[in-house]
């Protein structure tokens, strides 16, 4: 009786036709990422939530096949995901904080008036469209939107606030323009040395994932050599496993029996994890559990907590060393 309803139901739910449309369509979706891949993953790209684990797989699968991503820029970056010569460039959009609303008005700005030339020239000209302020400022150069304007973006910052200062007096607090040409310089940017770690923390803040590099990747041969698992893909992983991250937080309490123990999250350029130590593994690496720290570990998956996913550690090292 039960194989009866199975073939009657295979009739229909594997019929040639649809089986037919399928094979159609799993080829032509294998023409397009073989022979035009940057633009395959553009679309497929477009098409996800970059807060879900799937976009951050796809930005894996991007990486593996050797394909450049390149941050946000308000001097070339449109509506969606853009191919270039050699990259696929990320959209004002994908930056946290900044709505639909002001990535057109700097997009349609641009294409009025051409593209901006510094960040004073930028904040002036896109403050009469409202709702410009410093922290969306830094947060664009946090992102890497305004690379093209300097190559240091704590330089960009430092500025920043005299670039806002400077739009409000070209176009007013509200952005309405003056009816006088005042005649104002715009002033200098200042010089600061950049810090690509700073950098990369801060573009993972405003993006939540880094594009232009990884705070790993001063580490690389000794990653590769420890054949590490990255922190996207340990969920994919049974049993113990080694992977590696930056410390991001780090939490200790006393349980109830007085010992110490302590709740940590990693990150790395594509995504994060929690991981709960215990005790015994706290006290002998206590010294190395700091914010900031690069730290390669071995882990397991905790099947205690349904809740949410986290892991127990079992070694931490530092991967400096």
């Amino acid at each position: 009786k039960v194989f009866d309803l199975i073939f009657r139901f295979a009739n229909y739910g594997f019929n040639k036709a649809h089986a037919f449309g399928y094979a159609v369509l799993s080829c032509q979706m294998a023409y397009l990422k073989t022979h035009y891949p940057k633009q395959f993953y553009s679309v497929i790209l477009a098409s996800q939530d970059p807060a879900t684990t799937k976009f951050k797989d796809t930005l894996s699968e991007v990486r593996a096949l050797g394909l450049h991503l390149a941050v946000p820029d308000i001097n070339k970056s449109e509506e969606s995901f853009v191919t270039e010569s050699s990259s696929i460039r990320f959209p004002l959009t994908a930056i946290k904080g900044i709505g639909g609303q002001l990535s057109y008005a700097i997009l349609d700005e641009r294409r009025k008036n051409g593209e901006y030339t510094d960040i004073f020239d930028f904040a002036a000209r896109v403050k009469p469209y409202g709702n410009f302020t410093l922290p969306i400022l830094v947060k664009l150069i946090d992102a890497g939107a305004l690379d093209s304007l300097s190559p240091s973006r704590n330089s960009l910052r430092a500025s920043a606030a005299a670039a806002i200062s400077y739009s409000e007096m070209i176009s007013g607090e509200n952005g309405q323009s003056f009816l006088l040409d005042l005649g104002i310089e715009k002033p200098l940017i200042e010089d600061r040395d950049d810090d690509p770690q700073i950098n990369l923390a801060a573009e993972y803040e405003a993006l939540g994932i880094m594009v232009s590099g990884s705070p790993l990747s001063f580490y690389e041969d000794k990653l590769r050599s420890l054949n590490v698992t990255s922190l996207s893909d340990i969920a994919n992983v049974s049993g113990s496993f080694l992977t590696a991250g930056i410390v991001k937080s780090i939490r200790a309490i006393n349980t109830k029996t007085g010992k110490k123990m302590a709740f940590m999250e990693l990150y790395d350029d594509l995504g994060e994890a929690s991981f709960i130590i215990f005790d015994e593994v706290f006290n002998n690496n206590f010294v190395l559990l700091k914010s900031d720290a690069p730290l390669y570990i071995k882990a397991h998956l905790d099947l205690r907590r349904k809740e949410e996913t986290s892991y127990i550690v079992e070694e931490v090292h530092n991967l400096g060393e």
